[in-house]
């Protein structure tokens, strides 16, 4: 198959991978793909004109998913990877639900956001929408020494480490997580953002204990970040299927997350704890009941580690699009 596929991340040169394309699900669908002996064209999310290809696949509302959906000449797969559809109050754009209604096929990330799209007046047809949900590369995960782990970073053996990865925006919900570990002793919180416009209001608002990274990591760095530390914490308000928690769950890590989007399936009760929103006590007791339970942490990491590895693996993420593709050719 000749398969067109878009994302934001294509921007950026393919030779170049290490440090921005490792994780990121465009990114390892079209490694997948082209190891299985597809021919992958990448496009930008506003590439024009495209022609001669099987298959387009569109990553995000953009102009290339709006060229598509009119002309199509050729189906079209849509994934939105959309955050904020969950709530009642959101609103399509006229142009991006009339893109929706004409995709050949709407690729969602979790059961519970099908429900959404099939249950609402978005124009598509319950039939269109697939779960798949992302996939990782299990080799980059492979389980490194934890204490040269945090001699990388500099971090004391004898504290526990919070870790958050992802951008610093309100709806990442970082000041719910600085209010409930004020005051919690040999503790140490590490903000990895590769995303920091108003790194010095969150300087300002986060405990003394806190670290923040705003370095542009390789994936091995990384990896190496997540084993530092004890917990993974996800205080978002909203999300659709958060990547770094399936990294987390890669290496080993118990999870303390909001209950919002995809989180429930991604996270099930024998991996971590869900709080609701806006809510830093329930944060609070959540995180304590993990700092101070290191058997906790340890059996809900190796069970967290067994999920993703079952059901979050880039190969199973590209088998179920080829499959998907050739039933729409």
């Amino acid at each position: 198959m000749k398969i067109g596929l878009s994302g934001g991340y294509f921007k950026v040169p393919l030779e170049e991978p290490d440090k921005t394309f490792q994780s990121v699900p465009e990114y390892l669908l079209y490694d997948g793909l082209c190891r299985q002996g597809h021919e992958v064209v990448p496009l930008s999310t506003s590439s024009f004109p495209f022609v001669d290809m099987d298959i387009i696949h569109c990553h995000h509302y953009s102009r290339i998913l709006h060229y598509a959906s009119i002309l199509r000449r050729t189906p079209v797969v849509f994934t939105p990877h959309n955050p904020f559809i969950f709530s009642p109050e959101y609103k399509l754009r006229w142009l991006d639900r009339f893109s929706l209604k004409r995709t050949s096929a709407l690729v969602v990330l979790s059961e519970r956001e099908r429900q959404v799209y099939a249950n609402r007046d978005f124009g598509t047809r319950a039939e269109k929408i697939h779960v798949i949900p992302n996939g990782l590369k299990v080799s980059l995960y492979e389980r490194p020494h934890r204490l040269i782990s945090r001699l990388k970073w500099s971090i004391p053996d004898y504290k526990i480490v919070i870790l958050f990865v992802g951008q610093l925006l309100s709806y990442k919900g970082l000041e719910y997580l600085f209010k409930s570990v004020e005051g919690l002793n040999h503790l140490m919180l590490v903000i990895k953002s590769h995303h920091a416009p108003d790194l010095s209001k969150y300087q300002d608002m986060a405990p003394r204990n806190t670290v923040f990274i705003t370095d542009i990591l390789t994936q091995k760095e990384l990896t190496d970040l997540y084993y530092s530390c004890d917990i993974y914490c996800q205080p978002s308000l909203a999300e659709a299927l958060p990547t770094v928690i399936t990294e987390a769950m890669m290496c080993g890590k118990p999870i303390v997350a909001t209950n919002v989007g995809g989180i429930p399936e991604q996270v099930p009760d024998d991996c971590g704890f869900l709080v609701e929103p806006k809510a830093p006590d329930q944060l609070r007791e959540r995180l304590k009941n993990l700092i101070d339970d290191p058997s906790l942490r340890d059996y809900l990491g190796e069970n967290a580690r067994a999920h993703a590895m079952k059901f979050y693996t880039q190969d199973k993420m590209v088998d179920r699009h080829i499959e998907l593709y050739e039933g729409l050719i």
